[in-house]
């Protein structure tokens, strides 16, 4: 198929995009786990492309899919405030996807779509091992431009930078509503620092914390970061008064 590049790319008929703690098991030996993000000497090539044998649903989430060659794949939500734990999907396509999240519907999705991965999920493991490609220089520029989008009240410009998973979950009328909200109650932006925050496991975003000061008052802003075929794409935003803890 073709990318958002115009490159060519080989893409399965399903993908699973893990957000939670993972590792992968052999002979009773950890051979690659979700910590190993940065330690690429850890990398592994026996594991990938091996076609699924079973997979073994847990509870709120968890599940092992057992590949050939005595492999298998953990995953194991850990984190009861992330907004997303799995998901399932068919790539490049406008298939719903199967989402597992913190929500009770999580149980119920786990056992009604790992049957699919079975029957016909073959692992992608590159895709896991996969390093986050945004720069904080390039983060930094979409931030800037969403800044001067937000002033100059350029909502719907934001809306349109947003990703189709933001979209999903929040309409135009109501992202403009909450930017205007925002604005106010503190203002137009008059300067902003920013800085990338620890990278969440396998997660295919970033987060980056910004201190901004308002016209009316300093805030903590969060952005989440999509790199999507060298694109950037806003996954989430939020602002609170003071700094977290």
């Amino acid at each position: 198929m073709t990318g958002a590049r115009g490159d060519a790319k080989e893409v399965g008929e399903y993908a699973l995009h893990v957000q939670s703690a993972w590792r992968i098991i052999s002979n009773d030996r950890i051979v690659a786990g979700s910590s190993d993000l940065h330690d690429q000497q850890q990398a592994n090539s026996d594991y990938l492309n091996l076609p699924v044998r079973t997979v073994e649903v847990h509870h709120a989430g968890s599940f092992a899919i057992h590949l050939e060659k005595n492999f298998t794949l953990e995953v194991f939500p850990d984190d009861s405030s992330v907004d997303e734990h799995w998901r399932l999907l068919k790539p490049y396509t406008d298939h719903p996807h199967l989402l597992c999240n913190r929500q009770p519907s999580c149980e119920w999705w786990t056992f009604a779509t790992l049957g699919v991965l079975a029957a016909l999920f073959v692992t992608a493991m590159p895709l896991m091992n996969r390093k986050p490609s945004i720069s904080e220089l390039s983060a930094q520029s979409f931030i800037d431009e969403f800044h001067q989008q937000y002033n100059t009240g350029r909502y719907s410009d934001i809306y349109g930078s947003a990703d189709k998973y933001m979209q999903q979950r929040i309409s135009r009328q109501k992202l403009e509503g909450q930017l205007q909200n925002v604005n106010d109650r503190v203002g137009i932006v008059r300067q902003s620092s920013c800085s990338e925050r620890r990278r969440l496991s396998m997660k295919a975003t970033q987060t980056f914390r910004c201190v901004t000061t308002f016209s009316k008052a300093a805030v903590v802003e969060t952005f989440e970061i999509a790199d999507e075929g060298g694109a950037l794409k806003l996954r989430e935003y939020a602002i609170a008064p003071t700094l977290p803890n």
